[in-house]
């Protein structure tokens, strides 16, 4: 499985309300070395139970420089839009979710997804 499909099997799951298990997310998250980076696994797992702490953490380590904006939609849902830095070429990424914490988990799939993609 390549990293793109793990990465979107991952999102799908965290989309349908799928509590992501350790093997879910091991894949999508190896260092250069092929050793597994351990803090962004388990801020994966932190944000999908609600952590705004992990989420903004796992984005640090995994979208430097990306701007972030947060709202709420409507009672019981939130929304998360991410942009990458000025002219970098990316595009931005959109999730709405339950929570906001595993929105923000979404925008952040979304965007490795794209970026590795390209």
């Amino acid at each position: 499985m390549t990293r793109v499909e793990a990465l979107t099997e991952l999102r799908d799951k965290v989309k349908a309300g799928e509590d992501p298990a350790w093997a879910d997310v091991e894949c999508c998250f190896y260092g250069r070395d092929t050793t597994i980076v351990l803090p962004q696994v388990d801020y994966v797992i932190l944000a999908y139970r609600g952590s705004l702490d992990a989420a903004k953490a796992l984005h640090d380590a995994v979208l430097p420089g990306w701007g972030c904006e947060m709202g709420w939609i409507a009672a019981g849902a939130s929304s998360v839009a991410l942009w990458p830095p000025h002219e970098s070429g990316k595009s931005p990424a959109i999730a709405k979710a339950d929570s906001l914490a595993r929105a923000w988990l979404i925008a952040i799939l979304s965007a490795l997804i794209a970026q590795d993609r390209a």
